[in-house]
């Protein structure tokens, strides 16, 4: 008896084997899945012995298939990325499965960004990077990660420190306005889809609070804005509401339809809301009362101060924001327009001659921040200037003289207040400040009001011998003062080391400044009438330019404000030239005004990567630029390696062997 149920026990174990033997051979030809918890390495074992080529990171899914050459007994092959190669398949952990988890079902977010994966691995393909509070539902959790849909993806991401989403708080309905331009969104959570886009001053209903948002309805959309996105109407104070419809709704004697009519709004025009109360509002000019329901509301901001702008091209205006053009009304360009409030990203305008909405990405707005000139002459080419607060033009007399002393982006402002295109003007020449000197005139000098021959009136005929108050320059000019009378006198014979460089004659040709960040070069070159550089450069040297952090910036630049000497932190910096705000060209930085005083460093680091985004030269080159480069007109442009679109430069000529300095301009 002992002896025959052994044998019965290993037949029956035979038979087994033998039926499942197919199902084995199957599971062996199967590709292996799996992962590694630690970094594997891919070999190369066609010679026999292992050649590392590549390693793989941990947590990252793998399929592999087994090997169907001889001799790779424990190994499995492998592709990741372009490298195909064997694994080692010790330590190969089956791939996790999901498990139930007990928050399945619940809404949570989690307020740092969360990396959707398509397995639950840390190496697995990302399918999303989830933005801080995006709702997401679990479903499961697997070994390492959860599993969760967010919108139409299905995913894992890691489950710590997730919040839950918690029930709405009901609040009895009451009328608001949109503080902004924002969306509304479907959950009260800042990562939520947007289901529609709020104007600002658009009417919504409140009716409930989550969290850090409101629970709104506008129109027949349920959704949230946060807290600080809607308002009550009473708290409007400098900011005036207005509302339209596109119908004609009525309105009554009282905040009730049971009371009076007393008429009704026309389709398309404004009415400033006075007050509210409940669900209506009163308007002007009538003092009536109209349901909230039956009108569109905006919000106009007024501006601190009116804000001027031009446009590129013909642009209409529009009644409303996000309104249809409105007929006959529109903005010209190389004109300039006053603007006294804005809605949202829509500016308004009303000054008599035009009246409407334009969006702001499509104005030229004028900085708010006016940049400082040197005093400036030029001459009328155009026949029109403007005020602030009309978009009527002034008539101007073309050839007539003015002087400019503000510049906003594209436009100056006169010393009388008005505004002119930058084509409406030809400079003549702009002041510069030179360390106040004295120089004694020659015979036959004449003093003149303006620093050209032939506009300038001559105020007196300077006496020979007479000392001359050197202050600054323009053009070839000196601006001195002498018996108390200030003007302009021919510069050539009353040159000093400090006016070395002032140029020779009155027509010198237009120039322009390149700068090569490859190389470090600045090479400045005559123009032809067409801007394009002529011949081989006038003035050639080495700058340093902008570390990483603080990169000089490609592109054009036209030279603005120039400065004797740059107040900087701990140092100054002579012959500064404004090309950016807080950027300029400039010579090597000195411990006070004093060049016998440069700083070693700024000498040391010519040819290199140092400044904090200007164009740091050797004290020549700066001061030859200074007095060559007409502010205002010239420009300068940054490049990184030799322009495509420009005939190529030829190397400027070596420095002679006795020159001072490597990079001293050649003499003008």
């Amino acid at each position: 008896m002992h002896l025959v149920r052994p044998a019965r026990a290993w037949a029956a174990t035979l038979l087994i084997l033998f039926l499942c033997l197919p199902a084995v051979c199957a599971q062996e030809d199967a590709p292996i899945t799996g992962y590694f918890e630690t970094m594997t390495s891919i070999y190369d074992r066609s010679r026999g012995y292992n050649d590392g080529i590549g390693r793989i990171p941990n947590y990252t899914p793998l399929v592999l298939e087994r090997p169907t050459e001889p001799g790779h007994k424990g190994y499995a092959l492998v592709t990741y990325g372009e490298i195909t190669g064997y694994v080692r398949l010790y330590g190969l952990l089956p791939l996790p499965t999901d498990k139930p988890d007990e928050r399945a079902g619940q809404t949570m977010y989690a307020k740092d960004v969360r990396v959707l994966r398509e397995m639950g691995l840390h190496g697995a393909q990302v399918l999303k990077r989830l933005p801080p509070e995006t709702p997401f539902v679990v479903l499961a959790r697997s070994k390492h990660m959860i599993k969760v849909q967010a919108g139409d993806l299905v995913g894992y991401i890691y489950g710590g420190d997730l919040q839950q989403l918690g029930p709405d708080r009901d609040v009895e309905m009451v009328l608001h306005y949109a503080t902004r331009e924002q969306h509304l969104l479907s959950m009260p959570l800042a990562g939520a889809d947007a289901l529609l886009n709020i104007g600002q001053g658009q009417l919504v209903t409140v009716t409930g609070h989550n969290r850090g948002y409101l629970r709104v309805l506008v129109g027949e959309q349920t959704g949230y804005l946060p807290r600080d996105g809607a308002a009550a109407i009473s708290q409007l104070k400098d900011d005036v509401m207005l509302v339209h419809a596109d119908t004609q709704p009525k309105v009554y004697e009282g905040p009730d339809a049971g009371t009076a009519q007393v008429g009704t709004l026309l389709p398309g025009q404004l009415y400033r809301v006075e007050a509210q109360a409940g669900a209506y509002l009163q308007v002007q000019p009538s003092h009536g009362f109209v349901s909230a329901s039956e009108v569109q509301a905006l919000v106009l901001s007024a501006f601190a101060t009116p804000r001027l702008a031009g446009v590129e091209q013909d642009t209409p205006l529009a009644l409303l924001p996000d309104g249809a053009a409105a007929d006959g009304m529109e903005l010209k360009p190389r004109r300039l327009y006053t603007f006294v409030a804005q809605s949202g990203s829509w500016w308004y305008i009303d000054d008599g001659q035009v009246t409407g909405f334009v969006p702001v990405r499509q104005l030229q707005a004028l900085p708010e921040k006016v940049d400082t000139m040197n005093r400036t002459w030029a001459v009328y080419v155009g026949d029109q200037a403007f005020l602030p607060g009309a978009s009527q033009p002034l008539s101007v007399t073309p050839g007539a003289m003015v002087t400019l002393t503000r510049m906003l982006g594209a436009w100056f402002c006169t010393q009388e207040g008005a505004y002119v295109h930058r084509s409406q003007v030809r400079i003549i020449g702009s002041d510069a400040p030179v360390t106040p000197h004295t120089v004694v005139a020659g015979a036959g000098l004449p003093l003149l009001s303006l620093p050209d021959s032939q506009l300038g009136e001559k105020l007196m005929d300077i006496p020979e011998g007479a000392a001359l108050e050197v202050t600054g320059f323009s053009r070839c000019y000196l601006l001195v003062t002498v018996e108390g009378v200030t003007g302009y006198v021919p510069g050539a014979t009353l040159k000093t080391h400090e006016t070395r460089y002032l140029p020779e004659k009155e027509d010198m040709p237009p120039v322009g400044i390149l700068v090569d960040k490859s190389d470090f070069s600045v090479k400045l070159f005559a123009l032809d009438e067409s801007g394009q550089r002529v011949g081989l450069p006038l003035a050639a040297g080495t700058a340093a330019l902008g570390k990483r952090t603080t990169p000089t910036p490609t592109g054009r630049y036209v030279l603005g404000l120039k400065q004797r000497w740059v107040r900087f932190t701990h140092t100054q910096a002579p012959h500064g030239i404004t090309y950016l705000p807080r950027r300029y060209i400039h010579g090597i930085p000195c411990y006070g005004r004093d060049e016998a005083r440069a700083a070693s460093w700024g000498a040391r680091e010519i040819g290199t990567a140092a400044s904090g985004g200007c164009v740091r030269l050797p004290f020549d080159m700066a001061a030859y630029l200074y007095f060559n480069c007409p502010s205002y007109t010239t420009v300068m442009e940054v490049i990184n390696g030799t322009p495509q679109t420009r005939p190529v430069v030829p190397a400027a000529p070596a420095a002679p062997a006795n020159s001072p300095e490597p990079t001293s301009p050649p003499a003008p």
